[in-house]
């Protein structure tokens, strides 16, 4: 009996920001060995954390689509670049 998951779209989009850029690949590929192989850092289903906060690979759109979404809804209210961008370093890390 073979079981299966649903995973959400934006799981994958933050795992595709990983593909191309080395520095996670490099962070992904030493804490798949050792957990504990850079602190502050976690892997975990394969999403990357820093203190926490989800790590954002630079490769791919999605930190647009981010930057865009803070911006435009009503958490961010049309604020200004600086005030959008304090709020997505509140919840992501890079």
């Amino acid at each position: 009996m073979a079981l299966s998951y649903v995973i959400p779209v934006w799981i994958e989009q933050v795992t595709s920001s990983y593909e191309q850029d080395q520095c996670c690949l490099d962070m992904i590929e030493k804490l798949s060995i050792d957990l504990a192989a850079i602190p502050n850092y976690t892997l975990s289903n394969g999403l990357l954390r820093c203190k926490n906060k989800l790590v954002i690979g630079n490769s791919g759109t999605l930190r647009k689509q981010l930057l865009d979404s803070f911006h435009q809804s009503s958490f961010g209210g049309h604020s200004g670049e600086r005030a959008t961008l304090k709020r997505l370093q509140l919840v992501f890390q890079r």
